[in-house]
């Protein structure tokens, strides 16, 4: 193989891996809107309410993500702690604990995750859509 070509598939892997590793996989990020955005009294973790196009199906896609906010790490880690194509649409987030996060909705429905504070697996899968439990 030249090696022109091997430099080029050399400088694509960094690009493959990130994406790859992105919690915003299925996402263009360019048309990601961040509606609330909340750090952990700690500064660990970051919690952020995003929406984004649902594209031909739906109008909108809302997610919660988890961050840890450790600079010190080369790549952060990420985790959709909640999933909505539609409704019901998360309005508020807050930290009630360390590990715990409180979704509150559009349509007066509380959810309480809590996750993992080493891998930021949430307890449980929170997806809907339009407005009904999503697996």
């Amino acid at each position: 193989m030249p090696s022109h070509l091997i430099t080029k598939l050399l400088t694509l892997i960094p690009v493959i891996s990130l994406t790859a590793c992105s919690g915003l996989g299925n996402f263009n990020q360019s048309q990601l809107k961040v509606i609330s955005q909340i750090v952990s009294k700690d500064g660990q973790y970051t919690a952020l309410i995003v929406v984004s196009d649902g594209g031909a199906t739906t109008s909108f896609d809302y997610k919660v993500l988890l961050r840890n906010s450790d600079s010190k790490l080369p790549l952060s880690r990420e985790s959709v702690i909640f999933r909505s194509y539609s409704d019901p649409t998360p309005e508020k987030i807050r930290f009630t604990a360390r590990n715990t996060i409180e979704i509150r909705c559009d349509n007066d429905s509380v959810f309480t995750v809590s996750f993992d504070e080493r891998t930021l697996s949430p307890d449980r899968k929170l997806k809907f859509y339009r407005g009904k439990p999503w697996e």
